[in-house]
């Protein structure tokens, strides 16, 4: 999966109300009538064109603009939980792999925000944290560190590899 969604880095929107184009096309594809790439939160959104660019759209929950609406996939028999919270900690990085859905929590645990982005690895700075890479990360699609405490669920899409 990260081969689809690295096509994709260092695109980042423009600060106030000029848009970066190919970014704004690229949230039009799903959403039309977003006409500014700043007042969107579109870490989902980009989760959603690389599944459809990868021929998963069938996945795609019927919210897929909410990240915390992906949790669903864990229904799915195509995917695999790797990890929940309320599991140990310790074994995020020990279970998961480069690729994997990870859904982090935004704002409040309980609340609905949500961010969607792929495992990349431990960061090796501190054990604390992983690497992930995401859109609408610091307004960009980059790789960056989380706090393994905000992370909801990560999961597995069993075939990806094969795709």
């Amino acid at each position: 999966m990260l081969e689809y969604a690295i096509k994709y880095y260092g695109l980042k929107e423009i600060d106030g109300k000029k848009s970066n184009e190919d970014l704004l096309k690229l949230i039009q594809t799903e959403l039309q009538w977003v006409d500014d790439d700043s007042v969107i939160a579109w870490c989902a959104i980009y989760g959603t064109i690389i599944f459809r660019q990868m021929g998963l759209g069938y996945l795609i929950p019927d919210k897929p603009y909410a990240a915390r609406s992906w949790i669903d996939l864990k229904y799915s028999d195509e995917v695999e939980v790797i990890w929940e919270r309320g599991d140990d900690l310790s074994e995020i990085s020990k279970k998961a792999k480069a690729g994997d859905i990870v859904i982090f929590w935004r704002g409040s645990i309980n609340g609905w925000k949500g961010h969607f982005a792929w495992y990349v690895n431990e960061y090796h700075f501190d054990r604390s944290k992983i690497r992930v890479l995401g859109g609408n990360q610091d307004n960009a699609v980059n790789i960056r560190a989380y706090s393994k405490n905000r992370v909801l669920i990560i999961l597995r899409i069993k075939n990806a590899n094969n795709i």
